[in-house]
């Protein structure tokens, strides 16, 4: 098991880090469904999902400029783009190669500056950004009087992979 694990190809380990992200994230939007922190939370949350469309238009090679990465969005709001965007995500992994993970990517933020870097380090970067933001909702939600989730990814694996 854990040779696997480690030999795994880059692009079936941006899928496994997919998989934990949306699991992850799942879990963060449900732990705030009934917490009143005047927003931030879903605020946050949103900024991930507009994040994640971001560097997803980028990675097909599109114009991003026009998302917007710090819209404030409804709880039902946040869970319809969630599954629309894990699905849109999930789609593009699946025909992702090993290949295109070392291939270069170029784009501009949303400030206009050129950058590049491979597909699989903007990938990870995804992922981590995401990871960091779930801590401020952790965070919000506890100070808020709610339970938050258990999203490390330890959890996921000893759930979803033993």
């Amino acid at each position: 098991m854990f040779a696997a694990n480690y030999l795994m190809s880059p692009a079936e380990h941006v899928r496994r880090l997919h998989r934990y992200d949306q699991w992850a994230n799942g879990l963060s939007l449900e732990s705030l469904r009934d917490v009143d922190d005047g927003g931030f939370s879903l605020r946050i949350f949103g900024h991930i999902l507009g994040a994640q469309q971001a560097w997803l238009t980028r990675l097909r090679r599109q114009d991003s400029s026009k998302v917007i990465i710090w819209e404030q969005l409804t709880f039902s709001e946040c869970a319809e783009r969630f599954e629309r965007l894990a699905a849109e995500i999930t789609q593009y992994l699946d025909e992702l190669t090993d290949n295109d993970t070392e291939e270069p990517c170029s784009y501009a933020n949303q400030r206009g500056e050129s950058f590049e870097n491979t597909r699989f380090d903007i990938l990870v970067h995804v992922f981590m950004h995401c990871h960091h933001h779930r801590g401020q909702i952790a965070t919000a939600v506890r100070q808020g009087g709610g339970n938050p989730a258990a999203t490390d990814f330890i959890f996921f694996v000893r759930s979803h992979e033993s």
